[in-house]
């Protein structure tokens, strides 16, 4: 069985947003506030996809550091 369907493993902070339906500035805020967990890579903040997705699902209630 293959699966001709590629998910990225991290989402940049504009697919995020567009996938969450809210603006960029919110990703930032989320990430800054430590509610979804965001790693930098260089000057890129990447949000990795799994955590994101448990995150809006409302599997993950109070932020990702707690």
């Amino acid at each position: 069985m293959t699966n001709t369907e590629h998910k990225p493993l991290t989402y940049d902070v504009g697919k995020a947003a567009e996938v969450a339906d809210v603006s960029t500035y919110v990703i930032y805020r989320l990430v800054k506030e430590r509610k979804i967990k965001a790693v930098k890579v260089g000057r890129a903040i990447r949000i990795p996809r799994l955590h994101f997705e448990k995150y809006l699902s409302g599997e993950l209630e109070s932020g990702c550091f707690d």
